[in-house]
């Protein structure tokens, strides 16, 4: 056997994948992003519920990472979805434990992030991910 028979070489791939093309996507320049981690327990809790739930939730978990505060103002009107429906789903949220709300007269609703409730009985399975 001929060590150098060039006939048993593959040719390269068309793509050679980078460490670039294993990461998730990231946001481009002055495009919106959520801002991390939030607790996988919150957002399963938070998907469960009725709804638009989810999407109000991560729109506070993205106006907190904006300004890196745990209570934000959250102007209904501007989600994308019916003021009604955004109401609905921000009841469902501070009644499931996840959110506080302060309505104010006149300004946007006060929402302030809160832990996501343990899980009754259930022991902590420490998993990062």
């Amino acid at each position: 056997m001929d060590p150098f028979d060039t006939s048993r070489i593959a040719p390269a791939p068309a793509h050679i994948p980078t460490n670039a093309d294993k990461r998730p996507p990231r946001h481009g320049p002055g495009e919106k992003f959520l801002k991390g981690p939030i607790p996988w327990r919150w957002l399963e809790l938070a998907g469960a519920l009725p709804g638009q739930a989810l999407m109000v939730g991560l729109s506070v978990w993205k106006e907190a990472g904006c300004v890196n505060e745990r209570t934000v103002p959250l102007n209904l009107s501007r989600l994308g979805i019916p003021r009604r429906t955004a109401q609905r789903a921000l009841e469902a949220l501070a009644e499931a434990g996840l959110v506080g709300v302060e309505h104010r007269k006149g300004r946007p609703t006060l929402v302030t992030l809160n832990p996501a409730p343990p899980v009754s009985g259930a022991p902590n399975s420490g998993a990062g991910h």
